[in-house]
């Protein structure tokens, strides 16, 4: 596949990642293990109800956080990551509760620490998605 192409095939992943992560999460379930979302605690959820109107797990109160996430080509291929102002928040979520943090696992993007796994990468159905895509470039060529 020439360069531009593959860039192409890149871009038009990066923008899959993004609208599948942004689907599951407004459906409060997890792009990584396709698992529902735990629901907000009682406290939380009626604040949350309060100042939008719904009480949903869907990770999106204010958006800060899914505004912080992007996906990028990269040399390699495509890599998803959150800003570093949102980055605390993030870990929050994509880890299990503990002292420090305080938020129930809701896991939106994979953890490329991880060796082995779920939560490494994204659910089967989504890698299927990218792989599809790719597809598409390989096979137009």
């Amino acid at each position: 596949m020439n360069p531009s192409k593959r860039q192409a095939a890149k871009e038009k992943i990066a923008d899959y990642l993004m609208a599948e992560i942004e689907n599951h999460t407004q459906g409060q379930v997890s792009p990584v293990n396709g698992r529902k979302f735990a629901k907000l605690s009682k406290d939380y959820a009626k604040a949350k109800k309060k100042e939008v109107g719904h009480s949903d797990a869907d990770l999106h109160l204010s958006d800060d956080l899914m505004n912080g996430l992007g996906a990028f080509p990269t040399n390699g291929g495509v890599r998803v990551e959150v800003a570093e102002v949102q980055a605390g928040k993030a870990h929050n979520h994509n880890t299990p509760k503990t002292k420090k943090s305080t938020s129930p696992k809701r896991q939106f993007i994979p953890d490329d620490r991880q060796k082995t796994g779920t939560g490494r990468q994204f659910k089967p159905s989504i890698r299927n998605g990218y792989k599809a895509i790719l597809k598409e470039f390989i096979d137009g060529d």
